[in-house]
C-alpha cells in the first residue's frame, strides 16, 4: 500500500499528456499507473478535472508582507516570512532607483537573485 495516490488527473509529461493515477511514497513518486489501477493507498487526492504537472514547483509567489526596499525592511520581512515558507525567496517592488546601494548588502546576505 502506497502513502499517497493522486487518481483521475491528467498527467503531463515532456512528451504527452494522459490521464494515469500517480502513486506516492514516503514524500517520493513511485509511479504512474493506468488510470483505475485499483492501487490503493493511505490518503487519497481525487484530481478529476485537473492537470498534475509532477515535480513542478511554482517559483513565483507575492508574499504580501513589508516591500522591501533596504536592508531593515529585509529583515523585517524575513523574520515574518520565514516561519510560513517552505522555499527560498525575495521580492523586489517598486523602483530601485532609490537602493541600488543597498543590492551589495542584499547580496553580502545571500539572496539568490535580484528582480528589476
Amino acid at each position: 500500500m502506497y502513502n499517497l495516490i493522486v487518481r483521475n488527473g491528467k498527467l503531463v509529461t515532456p512528451d504527452r499528456i494522459y490521464e494515469a493515477d500517480i502513486v506516492i511514497q514516503d514524500g517520493v513518486y513511485a509511479g504512474f499507473l493506468a488510470k483505475d489501477s485499483g492501487v490503493e493507498a493511505k490518503e487519497v487526492i481525487d484530481a478529476k478535472g485537473n492537470y498534475v504537472f509532477p515535480g513542478i514547483v511554482d517559483c513565483h509567489a507575492h508574499l504580501n508582507e513589508p516591500s522591501l526596499m533596504n536592508s531593515e525592511i529585509f529583515d523585517i520581512k524575513l523574520g515574518k516570512i520565514s516561519k510560513r515558507s517552505a522555499v527560498d525567496y525575495d521580492n523586489q517592488s517598486g523602483s530601485v532607483k532609490n537602493n541600488l546601494n543597498d543590492l551589495v548588502d542584499r547580496h553580502s546576505a545571500e539572496v539568490a537573485a535580484f528582480k528589476f
